[in-house]
């Protein structure tokens, strides 16, 4: 965990998705708000950012 003062900086890929003029984004509950946030995710290791991470965030799911 990071120490208080401190900032992280994690690698991570968004995807811009639209369909019939609209955008897809994801709700979620941060901070004890409802935010909206482009879909998306970390990048893992050995993982190109930009090209696997947000495919693997907008893949329809089975």
């Amino acid at each position: 965990m990071a120490e208080t003062g401190t900032t992280t900086v994690r690698n991570a890929a968004k995807a811009v998705v639209l369909h019939d003029g609209r955008i897809l984004l994801q709700r979620a509950h941060w901070e004890g708000q409802d935010c909206y946030f482009l879909p998306g995710g970390g990048q893992h290791p050995d993982e190109a950012l930009g090209t696997l991470a947000a495919a693997r965030s907008t893949r329809r799911p089975a």
